[in-house]
């Protein structure tokens, strides 16, 4: 039963980076350095959601994958994080070029806030840079308002200003 289960943890995984990436590569140029993202990202995503989805097994969190056509299109990643106070932290929302504008974004992030409620929350927080101008309009369109703003390490280096977003459920 465990090897199945840490299989299925590794197969979710690497879908998950190979999103992550896919839709970093597409939208973050100009945000994150082009070397970053032309030679490292995919390396440093699957790094990433390996360690991630082993911590999301364990305690509060989950990973939402959407399914077009057989095809994995994007993933929202949800969890009670390291500011509970804040509520529930969309750690991650991400939608392929291909398939923005369908409504999918928002699908998820109600996925995520029916997931926020059940969980005992009633708020849902995340951080998007202040450069990411489309998803920052997208977020403000259903709801989601500024509270916040820091200057974050970015993946690659550097440093970009992050913007704490919230919305009530």
């Amino acid at each position: 039963m465990a090897d199945k289960l840490t299989a299925n943890l590794e197969a979710v995984a690497r879908r998950t980076a190979a999103l992550h990436a896919a839709s970093w590569y597409a939208t973050y140029r100009g945000i994150l350095a082009d070397d970053y993202l032309d030679h490292g990202l995919l390396a440093s995503r699957r790094r990433y959601w390996r360690r991630r989805v082993l911590e999301l097994s364990a305690r509060e969190g989950d990973i939402f994958m959407l399914d077009i056509g057989g095809r994995d299109a994007g993933f929202v990643c949800v969890e009670i994080g390291p500011e509970p106070e804040w509520g529930a932290l969309v750690n991650n929302l991400h939608v392929l070029p291909a398939w923005q504008g369908g409504g999918y974004g928002a699908r998820l992030l109600e996925t995520a806030a029916q997931w926020t409620v059940a969980h005992g929350r009633r708020q849902m927080y995340l951080w998007v840079y202040a450069g990411n101008k489309p998803a920052r309009a997208f977020y403000e369109h259903l709801g989601w308002r500024e509270m916040q703003r820091c200057l974050e390490t970015v993946p690659g280096g550097g440093k970009r200003v992050a913007l704490r977003m919230v919305k009530p459920l």
